[in-house]
Parts: structure tokens; sequence; C-alpha cells
């Protein structure tokens, strides 16, 4: 828990008129293995502004979605959310096929 996934391994781009970046919360940073990408960097001040939200962003999504369930509707949504993380994974790897049926192993040796 806590990593962030992409679909297709892409991560999403920022225009250039991104509010995060004319506030000085995110700065770009060159790739260096190619000129023609850049990553997105948090600052200092980003750091500090996330840690300062926390504690009130976690308190408000217990309050909203993880108190109003019972503890079998927890169990339920977890169950759900790790077969979607699964799928996930194995469609990055490759073991779904574009029409999302599961591949073969013995299509993996051709």
């Amino acid at each position: 828990m806590g990593e962030v996934r992409w679909l297709d391994g892409e991560e999403p781009a920022l225009p250039p008129g991104c509010p995060h970046f004319q506030t000085g919360l995110l700065r770009k940073e060159r790739c260096g293995d190619d000129r023609r990408g850049a990553f997105v960097v948090a600052t200092d001040a980003d750091r500090r502004a996330i840690e300062a939200a926390a504690p009130h962003h976690v308190a408000m999504v217990r309050r909203l979605f993880i108190d109003p369930l019972t503890p079998g509707e927890l169990v339920a949504i977890t169950s759900a959310a790790e077969k979607v993380l699964a799928a996930l994974d194995q469609d990055r790897t490759g073991d779904v096929d574009d029409d999302g049926s599961r591949r073969h192993q013995e299509r993996h040796s051709a």
C-alpha cells in the first residue's frame, strides 16, 4: 500500500500552466536519460503543505469512507480492491490479453 500505480506504465502529463507550478509547489527537472523527458518533483514547500494537510485529510477520509461501513463491508471492499490491483499487475506484466482474458501459460513460451 502507499504505492502509486499508473495504467499502462504512463504517468499523467501536467500542463505547463498547472497551478502547482505557478505556486512553486512543484518543479520540473530534466530527465538525464531522455532529453525529451522531465520529472515533476515536489518542492520542500509542497512536502510541508502535504504534511500539514495529512492529518485533516486522513480524518476526513475515515469519517466519510471508513466509519459508515460495517466490518463486513470493509472486508468486501478490501477483497474487491485486491482483485482490481492484481488485475492491474497482470495487465502490466503482460499476463492479460487486450480483450481482458487471461493468457495461458503455454502462450508465454512461444
